[in-house]
């Protein structure tokens, strides 16, 4: 089987996909943000390409080329990533709209493998090299298909089971069925109060059962006890609590810089999650 009737076979297992028809539009979808509205999902699935801009660029020119020999010398994934961006941007012998390209294969091995191997699939937020969704376990429609992609391109992939999937004002959290919460998205670093302390007590429920718990956030998060540790240049206790990748929720709820009332961190952080988890 050559590229053309493994992109043909593509085609016809993705013809569900709201956004599967043109592979060279690749960008950033979540449904919840075309809708403005918060979601929360119970058990999905995220699934990414293992290494795949470096394992894409063997497929394409090869493992004997220059180029892709200077990929894997590279032992850090972002320095490799940051040397094929820089190539396929500024070597025009290498390919034309080489990174366009390499998006485009990205979109079809990631959906392609998704639609083919599960059944009643939703896609519930997709990127470059992978996407999360809900599905049940199809097997292989397509034994070609798998093939092509394992054995033609060398692929892999990365698969993790998320036991809830919230997505509020462009934040995504996972609450990763064998590994510790992520947030991603807007407010991504968030305060590791949160993040190792608060987070798990929403998601296991204790939260709701502790009474100090719930006093605590709003002991925490008002402007007297943010004061305390401001004006007291608890710098420490104050990236704790409330800096966001070093900044803080603003009235608008963006972030900044400037030091803002604490109470915007439970009204566009830690509210929407409470409500999510609750409903």
């Amino acid at each position: 089987m050559d590229f053309n009737q493994f992109f043909e076979i593509y085609q016809e297992i993705t013809k569900e996909c709201p956004f599967s028809n043109d592979p060279t539009e690749t960008f950033y979808y979540n449904e919840q943000d075309k809708l403005d509205n918060n979601l929360l999902v119970q058990k999905c699935i995220e699934i990414d390409i293992s290494g795949a801009f470096p394992s894409l660029c063997k497929y394409i020119f090869g493992e004997n080329s220059p180029f892709v020999k200077k990929i894997f010398e590279f032992d850090n994934k972002f320095e490799r990533n940051k040397f094929i961006a820089v190539q396929m941007t500024h070597n025009n012998n290498l390919i034309e709209n080489g990174l366009k390209l390499l998006n485009s294969y990205c979109k079809i091995v990631s959906l392609g493998y998704v639609y083919n191997n599960f059944a009643n699939v939703t896609i519930i937020e997709y990127k470059k090299d992978g996407c999360i969704f809900t599905g049940s376990l199809n097997y292989n429609k397509n034994d070609d298909f798998n093939n092509y992609i394992q054995t033609d391109m060398g692929i892999q992939f990365h698969i993790d089971l998320i036991s809830q999937y919230l997505r509020f004002n462009k934040t995504s959290i996972f609450n990763y069925l064998n590994k510790p919460i992520e947030v991603k998205g807007k407010y991504k670093n968030c305060p590791k109060y949160l993040q190792e302390t608060m987070l798990p007590k929403i998601f296991n429920g204790e939260f709701f059962k502790s009474q100090e718990s719930q006093n605590g956030i709003k002991k925490i998060y008002s402007e007297l006890y943010y004061q305390i540790l401001y004006n007291g240049a608890l710098h420490s206790d104050t990236n704790y609590y409330y800096k966001f990748n070093n900044k803080f929720i603003q009235s608008n709820g963006e972030l900044n810089v400037t030091p803002a009332n604490p109470k915007y961190v439970l009204f566009n952080f830690l509210f929407p999650i409470i409500t999510l988890i609750k409903t």
